[in-house]
């Protein structure tokens, strides 16, 4: 079978094959459009992702900027459980003031500061021994109060002792004194910040 027949002319050939050439350039310029068209849409589609992710990054910023105004007044009173980190000495002076608001006979025996071993990077552990003396409900009293400061302060270990009873040189009898005294080492652990 023939496209043309024997009278066909050469002009209507020539016709021909340029308007099939120019057919295939046309789908050949719509398929490169075409291909050019899905790689669009694809990067497109791309940063399409991008900023939605980067919007809801912004989103998950912005609550937890606002989480953390939220919770600033709870942080600064956590911190406040805690010894500051330059506050050893004001605390040391807390604790001398308390033996003396006691009627305790006090002295601080050593101060050691250790790593804590459930958070070394954030707090250190202030140990305090301290020696005291006085009665019974006095020595009882500075122990509740020193747990009970505003501090998480532990107390590690308490001994105490009666004061043994004075003998009269002159008339080698037993003094007893009026109100029983006491002698207390009290060992103390409190939180600091590092």
């Amino acid at each position: 079978m023939r496209f043309f027949s024997l009278l066909t002319s050469g002009k209507t050939k020539k016709i021909f094959v340029i308007a099939l050439f120019f057919s295939v350039a046309i789908v050949g310029a719509y398929c490169y459009l075409w291909v050019e068209i899905i790689q669009k849409n694809q990067n497109i589609g791309i940063l399409l992702g991008e900023a939605e992710a980067l919007n809801l990054e912004k989103e998950i910023f912005s609550s937890v900027k606002e989480k953390v105004a939220e919770t600033m007044p709870m942080r600064e009173k956590l911190t406040e459980f805690f010894i500051p980190k330059d506050g050893v000495v004001s605390f040391l002076n807390t604790v001398q003031t308390l033996g003396a608001g006691n009627k305790l006979e006090f002295k601080v025996g050593s101060v050691a500061i250790e790593d804590e071993a459930g958070a070394p990077d954030s707090f250190e552990n202030v140990k305090l021994n301290v020696d005291a003396e006085g009665t019974w409900d006095d020595l009882y009293r500075f122990a509740t109060l020193a747990e009970l400061m505003p501090f998480k302060v532990s107390v590690d270990q308490i001994d105490l002792e009666i004061v043994p009873k004075e003998i009269s040189n002159t008339s080698k009898k037993t003094v007893t004194p009026a109100i029983q005294r006491w002698t207390g080492k009290i060992s103390l652990r409190v939180l600091k910040l590092k």
